[in-house]
């Protein structure tokens, strides 16, 4: 697993999101919503880098707080290791969401 693109503003008590396999304009929408929110959010991606490359910078100039993680989320090892890198660079994680089931 590797960071693709990471940008942060790391804030105590402010909550985090970890959003599972963003792959389409949905999981896009979703990160967007979130970071909008004032929710720090973790984004595992799949697909799109370019587009999860740009959602990042646009939440980071905005002063969110934003990290893009890329790799494996199929079992329950990948998903706390995913889990483990948000946490690290974010804060605290309060919420995981998979975005492959927004919209269903």
């Amino acid at each position: 697993m590797g960071a693709a693109v990471t940008a942060t503003h790391r804030a105590p008590n402010v909550p985090v999101a970890l959003v599972l396999n963003v792959a389409d304009g949905k999981g896009l929408a979703l990160v967007r919503s979130l970071a909008e929110a004032g929710v720090g959010v973790a984004i595992h991606f799949t697909a799109r880098r370019r587009a999860v490359a740009s959602l990042v910078e646009d939440i980071w100039d905005r002063g969110g707080r934003v990290c893009a993680l890329d790799g494996s989320s199929a079992d329950e090892a990948d998903r706390n290791q995913l889990l483990g890198a948000a946490r690290l660079t974010l804060g605290d994680v309060h919420l995981v969401v998979d975005a492959s089931t927004v919209g269903r």
